[in-house]
């Protein structure tokens, strides 16, 4: 088989240029032939596009709009398989690596719009094209994973080589794996949740007149949200790739911006209970008196955030906690302006996970990050407040009864203050509602609080 060429962006630049100039120079026949084409194709006219070409079948190599593109990028996303089965077998396998102007592929675009079939012809044909990037050095596989195109992540992914190829370099590999991992877990949520937005950063709540938290759905409820009716084999394609490029590429486990993604979705960790298929099982035995037990499921999620805390663990400390502070906080124009030197400038990290996961309450992600690293729950922020503090301060109340449980997490951080002179007493105190003291969760919590101060 021949494989398509991998060229350099200027060897490309070139060559649209000249497949491009070949029409600008001939503009007759450009109207009179590239522009009929077009029309044709995004009308899925398969008889005026195949006469066009019976006539000048070169047509297929060269670009028949502005943006570079050829006929074969045209159809890819709005005309039949038949007229893109038709192009291929006028192209050689070299011209079915031609990039349009953004470096694109015919392949990119048909995994980008979904079109699986259009996918699936090309790679029969030349198994390369899976390995050419875009001017951005963005692949394929992770076109189809950011628009959530679950079919074709799942054939390339699983037919191809995995990310193995020679073109494959640790950022593409890694913008896979964190597109994988988002769009898995929102699929996740969405299905759990009725939302079909991601889920918003949570805001401090305000001292006072702060309206109770909305409640979580019961547990027995989130794998399926009433009783039927949630397919998990999207999000399933989803986890299980990032944990296979995890597994088989360890050096992707060191990367903040994974633990990033997972502190944003509590509800993934949740144990997973029998599904509906199960229980309608265990409906039917009840009726003879008899039960078939069915353990639960640990979640992907989980499993993923251990192996890349297996990893982490690896390295040595001080590494350790540069991944867990995550990056730097860019400064703002106004603090530059006030800063005599660098030297006098305090550097500021707002995005160390454990924080982050504290103010969505994602009580799964903490608790499995504090027993591989212990010494990470005594941690403070850059206002010197505890997670207890900001559990607190966000009403996280799951993480909030987690830490309840440890005495030396409790007994330790209880009377810190931050830089503002409060404890975590005074960040339960700030957030009760003066008028239903006895009502909220905050009483309980500012008498565990109390008691322990005494």
């Amino acid at each position: 088989m021949e494989s398509t060429s991998l060229q350099t962006n200027d060897q490309k630049a070139d060559e649209n240029v000249h497949r491009k100039n070949k029409w600008s120079r001939r503009r007759e026949d450009f109207s009179a032939l590239c522009v009929p084409l077009y029309k044709a194709l995004i009308n899925d006219d398969f008889e005026d596009a195949k006469i066009i070409l019976e006539k000048r079948p070169e047509l297929v190599k060269f670009s028949i709009i502005e943006s570079y593109e050829t006929a074969l990028h045209v159809a890819m996303p709005c005309t039949s398989h038949q007229i893109v089965r038709y192009l291929v077998s006028l192209m050689s396998n070299d011209d079915l690596g031609l990039q349009n102007g953004d470096g694109e592929t015919a392949l990119y675009v048909a995994s980008r719009d979904g079109n699986l079939e259009g996918v699936m012809i090309l790679m029969e044909r030349n198994k390369c094209l899976i390995d050419i990037p875009d001017s951005q050095g963005r692949m394929p596989l992770y076109a189809a994973a950011l628009n959530r195109r679950h079919s074709i992540v799942n054939y390339l992914y699983h037919n191809f080589e995995k990310t193995s190829g020679d073109s494959w370099t640790h950022r593409n590999r890694s913008r896979v794996l964190e597109a994988c991992l988002e769009v898995g877990l929102f699929a996740f949520f969405s299905n759990t949740s009725c939302n079909s937005k991601p889920p918003a950063p949570r805001e401090p709540p305000a001292p006072r007149d702060r309206p109770p938290p909305l409640e979580p759905l019961p547990r027995e409820s989130r794998d399926d949200l009433f009783g039927f009716m949630v397919d998990y084999t999207n999000v399933v394609v989803y986890e299980d790739i990032a944990i296979d490029m995890v597994t088989n590429h360890p050096e992707l486990a060191m990367n903040w911006k994974l633990l990033k993604i997972l502190t944003e979705y509590p509800s993934v960790f949740y144990v997973r209970k029998p599904s509906i298929k199960q229980r309608v099982i265990n409906s039917v035995c009840s009726i003879f008196h008899t039960t078939v037990k069915f353990s639960d499921e640990e979640s992907n999620a989980l499993k993923l955030l251990r192996i890349i805390l297996n990893e982490i663990m690896k390295l040595p400390k001080a590494e350790i906690d540069n991944i867990m502070r995550g990056p730097p906080d860019e400064t703002k124009e106004d603090e530059k302006a006030t800063t005599t030197s660098p030297k006098d400038a305090k550097q500021k990290y707002s995005s160390r996970v454990l924080f982050l996961a504290v103010e969505e309450d994602n009580a799964g992600f903490v608790a499995e990050v504090i027993q591989q690293c212990p010494h990470l729950a005594l941690e403070v922020n850059d206002n010197n407040q505890s997670l207890l503090h900001v559990a607190a301060s966000y009403g996280s109340e799951e993480v909030f009864a987690l830490l309840r449980k440890n005495k030396h997490i409790m007994n330790s951080v209880v009377t810190l203050e931050d830089e503002n002179g409060n404890n975590v007493l005074h960040e339960v105190a700030m957030r009760m509602p003066g008028s239903r003291l006895r009502l909220n969760h905050e009483y309980e919590w500012f008498r565990v609080i109390f008691l322990l101060m005494l």
